[in-house]
């Protein structure tokens, strides 16, 4: 039996009897909490929903909402229904919605609506994000009753309780109602769930989620318990007028294919690395260029990066050049970070002139292959560690 088995219930229980020791009745205090949860059938609320990528420190978008929350027993996916409004013109205007059956996506620059009733995609569970109380209700419902190998820090502060929820399982926990293991090979499966609640009323009202690749946080404000009506969960009467309607299974619109480039001259560019250092397509002289579009974040693109490190070792220096361009993080923190932390020795500069569009990527990872005339000659999309690193191997030797 491995020694991680044997140590962890001992160190859970080391950790929840010094928080509880030295803070009488705060497990009781979660259920009450929990129980405080249970009695809402309703809610609606004011939400601020606030991403950071990883290896940001600012946020990547902040974004506000009106909430209708209603709790729903009867879904199996996250017993609770929702609608999600935004406001545009001073007006209402539905942001997303979830009714039990379908949820609603909208797309406000194009004017459309997709609609999902989750017969496109055979996963073991629908992946509703849940609104704020049902979410918070079901991690307090998860700390007190789990098995896995959990960790629960406290504290007390004047107007509210802090409590911190780390999660050391070999997969990530994510909340889809009840707790879900997701397999995620490319990152560190250690999950992270922070909440604040206030004493008031013995309800929280924020709640922070720290993943490898990426932090949320969702503030709640202006909550009124219990006020609304059910009628009030009418999904389809929230729909705007003149929006086209269109099935999850259907396509939006064209997706230009990456492969017509094969054959062309590459579009040109010039790009800043994160010490601000310009580089462009033409500084590059060696009979082959290898581009890799990529994203912070990305577990693929992780993946790749030993591979793409020692491809200098392949070949000598007037045959190969690499250069990587970032399309997910504009700021040169995060990509010096990045850069440090994976030991990149290739040029690794941020899209800021939509160079991913005139290559026509729609997801990273991407690489092109470049001959000395700087004509694309092929083009690999994703990233199977041995695979792919065989064909773009072949497609380099078979151009020098």
């Amino acid at each position: 039996m491995k020694i991680k088995t044997l140590l962890f219930p001992f160190l859970i229980l080391l950790t929840l009897v010094v928080s509880y020791t030295n803070r009488p009745g705060q497990e009781d205090y979660l259920r009450k909490v929990l129980s405080e949860l249970e009695k809402i059938e309703s809610a609606s609320y004011n939400i601020t929903h606030m991403s950071i990528k990883a290896y940001e420190t600012e946020p990547d978008y902040v974004e506000k909402y009106f909430i209708m929350e209603f709790d729903h027993p009867a879904d199996s996916t996250i017993g609770a229904s929702y609608i999600e409004l935004g406001e545009e013109n001073g007006l209402p205007l539905l942001n997303f919605g979830y009714d039990g059956n379908i949820r609603v996506l909208t797309y406000h620059e194009h004017q459309g609506l997709i609609i999902d009733d989750f017969t496109h995609r055979p996963l073991p569970f629908r992946p509703v994000n849940p609104p704020f109380f049902n979410h918070v209700k079901n991690i307090i419902r998860y700390m007190l009753s789990t098995d896995d190998h959990i960790r629960i820090e406290m504290e007390e502060r004047e107007d509210h309780l802090y409590v911190k929820l780390t999660i050391d399982e070999e997969k990530q926990v994510l909340f889809f109602g009840k707790a879900h293991q997701v397999e995620n090979p490319y990152t560190d499966p250690l999950s992270i769930y922070e909440l604040w609640i206030s004493k008031e009323n013995d309800l929280p009202y924020d709640l922070r989620i720290e993943m490898t690749n990426y932090t949320v946080r969702h503030t709640c404000s202006n909550v009124k318990i219990n006020q609304l009506k059910a009628e009030e969960m009418d999904l389809y009467a929230y729909f705007p007028d003149g929006y086209e309607i269109r099935d999850y299974g259907q396509k939006q619109h064209t997706v230009p294919d990456i492969n017509g480039l094969i054959g062309n001259r590459a579009p040109d560019w010039i790009l800043k690395e994160w010490n601000n250092q310009p580089v462009s397509l033409k500084d590059f002289t060696t009979k082959v260029l290898l581009i890799n579009f990529t994203g912070i974040g990305c577990g693929p693109c992780l993946v790749s990066i030993p591979f793409l490190n020692g491809l200098k070792d392949h070949f000598q220096e007037d045959e190969l050049s690499l250069v990587s361009i970032e399309t997910w993080s504009r700021k040169t923190n995060s990509l010096k970070s990045y850069a440090e932390k994976y030991a990149i020795n290739y040029p690794f500069v941020a899209d800021e002139e939509g160079v991913d569009k005139n290559y026509t990527v729609n997801a990273v990872p991407a690489f092109f292959v470049l001959d000395q005339d700087r004509v694309i000659r092929k083009v690999f999309t994703g990233y199977k560690k041995g695979t792919t690193d065989q064909e773009i191997l072949e497609a380099i030797h078979a151009l020098l």
